[in-house]
């Protein structure tokens, strides 16, 4: 998410900055209104759209990872009460006064 906001504010800022500089005459692509626009620009105004798509792409896979209930994690104390052996605790889990 970060990382997506940083693009869409650079490419927003870059796109405002790029009308104050001075390019020739061949790098404009078009006029809309008084203003030209540059090759800069137009990229600006991609990567500005390519990155809302991701920021709200992300809060879909979000809102859709909460809708998901978690699955229950076993202890492995209760494996062997679930049936499923004789599974003896790891050596960090051992008493060690025992």
């Amino acid at each position: 998410w970060l990382f997506w906001t940083y693009i869409a504010l650079d490419a927003a800022l870059r796109f405002v900055i790029d009308f104050t500089r001075y390019y020739d005459a061949t790098s404009y692509l078009g006029k809309i209104g008084p203003f030209p626009f540059n090759v800069n620009q137009v990229f600006s105004v991609v990567l500005m759209l390519v990155a809302v798509f991701m920021i709200r792409r992300l809060r879909h896979a979000r809102a859709q990872a909460a809708a998901v209930p978690p699955v229950p994690e076993s202890r492995p104390d209760e494996s062997a009460a679930q049936g499923l052996g004789n599974a003896e605790p790891s050596p960090a889990r051992r008493d060690p006064t025992a």
